[in-house]
């Protein structure tokens, strides 16, 4: 069965889908777990002050499971609060080193965290994003992003699922997503120090579904203006499945220092003829500084 020519699903077989793979993937006992590096979008609770800078470098960018094609090498510090009340924020910036070098995105997140019981949290959160006239993106034409994420945390598997409403410029209709994503963490401490480092590895599978509308303003050539004559898409594109992907980051942190590496390999689903449809893996690295 060919996924990314053109087989769609009905809006509510997928959403059945996700709630079914979320309800047996719910695991029973819980496990506390070293905070991850929040990179800019937060992805573990934590209740403690925090303040830390990053420094990430990627291969290749991808937005919904898609990409442009050509690849787009990047660089992006970023900096992120987070308060013992669940506030957090974070500030960051992508400067695209190719197919031309200069600084494209910028983002400012402000987002609440919930506790909701002993397992699981709920993340509230809004993004505003920024890029330059002539970018690349492909979600460029954006520049809301409204998010809810619930995690549950269990001896077995780390669960994420998301929803994800984007609203962005000129008449592109709104587009909306949901993701789910698997993990299990392999936590080995005190490698080197008696009590102050920690390696862990961290196998990740994403299942991501959503529509495409940011596809309309898309450039394919980044000396344009948007115009009808590079609209890549028709709006009002089909709730859909977007891309799977899986992950493998091994973060190493030691004292105020987190160092994480990872390789990721990326099946885009239902893609338009026009762009890449093609599986490719790609690489990442960053490091965090924490003040706090």
């Amino acid at each position: 069965m060919n996924f990314t020519n053109g087989l769609f699903f009905s809006k509510n077989s997928v959403f059945k889908l996700f709630l079914w793979i979320f309800i047996f993937c719910y695991p029973l006992k819980s496990v506390s777990m070293i905070s991850d590096s929040l990179r800019p979008v937060k992805k573990e609770a934590n209740f403690s002050r925090s303040f830390y800078l990053t420094f990430e470098y990627g291969t290749d960018k991808e937005y919904q499971g898609r990409s442009a094609g050509d690849k787009q090498a990047y660089f992006s510090p970023s900096l992120t609060y987070e308060a013992p009340s669940g506030f957090y924020t974070s500030f960051a910036a992508d400067r695209l080193l190719s197919p031309y070098n200069s600084w494209d995105e910028r983002d400012f997140t402000l987002g609440w965290t919930f506790k909701l019981s002993k397992r699981v949290d709920l993340f509230m959160s809004y993004t505003h994003m920024n890029f330059k006239d002539e970018s690349v993106l492909l979600q460029s034409s954006l520049s809301n992003n409204l998010e809810a994420m619930l995690l549950r945390n269990s001896k077995y598997l780390t669960s994420r699922f998301y929803f994800d409403f984007s609203f962005g410029k000129g008449k592109t209709p709104n587009d909306y997503s949901l993701t789910f994503e698997n993990s299990h963490d392999f936590v080995f401490e005190n490698l080197f120090t008696k009590d102050n480092d920690a390696l862990k590895i961290k196998p990740l599978v994403i299942l991501r579904a959503g529509t495409l509308n940011f596809y309309k303003f898309h450039l394919k050539n980044p000396l344009e203006r948007p115009s009808l004559r590079n609209l890549a898409v028709d709006v009002n594109t089909k709730f859909n499945f977007t891309g799977l992907e899986l992950l493998l980051p091994v973060e190493y942190q030691i004292g105020r220092f987190s160092f994480e590496p990872a390789i990721h390999y990326s099946i885009p689903l239902n893609q338009p003829k026009i762009y890449y449809a093609s599986p490719k893996t790609y690489f990442t690295g960053s490091i965090s500084f924490f003040f706090i």
